[in-house]
């Protein structure tokens, strides 16, 4: 007897068939998908170290800072003062006599009335100074000056300090004149106070040889120092 093959009963056959491959394909694709993706969990991926680049170090030139040239001082305007009261702080030096730095003198005035005038530095016996008779020449001019000299005001509030030479003559009955200033470091401002107070000085004569004399180009250094 002959079977009948029936083509609906063959397409479900090959249906059921088909979908036990497919199922299978899917397993292993998906098998396959997990253990590589558990492979890449457990792989550690170490990056290769950064190749350091080679660093030079420059020599910075030292810079040498030159000082600051400073401004030359603005010029003092001089103003006198109205305080009438002397300072403890002034002091003033009158050095003992020397001829250094000082101009040449001039030649000896002529005599009056026949009175020997000899150098200050070739008499034998000084004159005295009166009121200070019992000092040395020299100590007794500085008591002298001290006491009638003053500081001017001007030169005082400008801190101005220096040097004045006063150079006179004196006759044979003590009394100075031709009084001159030959020197004065000051530019004036201190030389008409130093030759006021050397106005005020009188003498005995000098004596040479036992006779009264008049003395040429006496000269007093009066120094002014604040302090």
């Amino acid at each position: 007897m002959r079977l009948i093959q029936n083509a609906d009963a063959n397409l479900r056959l090959g249906y059921k068939k088909r979908i036990e491959l497919g199922l299978i394909v899917s397993l292993c694709l998906l098998n396959v998908t997990f253990l590589t993706f558990q492979k890449s969990r457990n792989e550690i991926v170490i990056a290769a170290p950064e190749k350091i680049k080679e660093i030079k170090l420059e020599e910075i030139p030292q810079t040498i800072q030159r000082p600051k040239q400073q401004a030359p001082p603005k010029p003092t305007t001089f103003v006198e003062s109205e305080d009438e009261e002397l300072l403890d702080e002034e002091t003033i030096d009158i050095t003992d006599f020397d001829i250094e730095d000082i101009p040449p003198p001039p030649p000896p005035p002529p005599s009056d009335e026949g009175e020997d005038i000899i150098p200050f530095f070739a008499i034998s016996e000084k004159p005295k100074v009166i009121g200070f008779e019992k000092d040395p020449f020299g100590v007794a001019v500085n008591k002298a000056i001290a006491k009638n000299l003053k500081y001017p005001d001007i030169a005082r509030q400008a801190s101005i300090e220096g040097k004045v030479f006063v150079q006179f003559d004196i006759n044979t009955s003590g009394n100075p004149y031709n009084m001159r200033i030959v020197k004065d470091t000051s530019d004036g401002i201190l030389g008409p106070s130093a030759l006021e107070s050397a106005q005020k000085l009188r003498f005995q004569p000098a004596v040479q040889n036992d006779r009264k004399v008049g003395l040429s180009n006496v000269t007093i250094p009066i120094t002014f120092r604040l302090k």
